[in-house]
């Protein structure tokens, strides 16, 4: 359950990002589909290439 709430969560912020210029929308997105789709390889690759762009991204890992 606290998967599926951070998940929406996070699919939201993307969304706001999408629409403001201020706030990236698109490392929240893979983010909330991380928690949605956890074994998925292909999310799990986009995750990788976003950590090279993101590296904040390096510190929080919602999979092992």
């Amino acid at each position: 359950m606290k998967r599926i709430l951070s998940g929406i969560f996070l699919l939201i912020i993307g969304i706001l990002g999408i629409l403001l210029p201020i706030l990236p929308g698109i490392p929240f997105l893979i983010m909330s589909a991380l928690f949605f789709f956890p074994k998925n390889r292909r999310v799990r690759k986009s995750y990788q290439s976003m950590e090279k762009r993101f590296p904040w991204l390096t510190k929080w890992r919602p999979f092992q």
